[in-house]
């Protein structure tokens, strides 16, 4: 899978490029934002975002992922088993 870059805003070094990967997404129920760390200061960065970005972001981040793996589903199904309601988990 080749490489993704994407030009994103830095509070203190302004436009940088990073790696698809190394941006998170940050989704609740009241907004959205993406987070990343600065390949210049290395500091973390949170950023909210519009509809238009978000949709943008999703498209690009998730959808362009490569397919999970079956180790990466054990997991989650141990995480989940793990916790005893996993969506209060989500809504805290």
């Amino acid at each position: 899978m080749r490489n993704v870059w994407l030009k994103v805003a830095c509070a203190q070094c302004g436009s940088v490029k990073v790696l698809r990967d190394h941006v998170v997404l940050c989704i609740s129920m009241h907004e959205q934002s993406y987070a990343f760390t600065c390949p210049l200061c290395h500091k973390v960065t949170e950023r909210s975002m519009g509809p238009r970005i978000f949709e943008v972001m999703l498209n690009t981040i998730v959808f362009n992922a490569p397919p999970i793996t079956e180790l990466e589903v054990h997991q989650l199904a141990e995480a989940l088993a793990a916790c005893p309601d996993p969506l209060a988990e989500l809504e805290a």
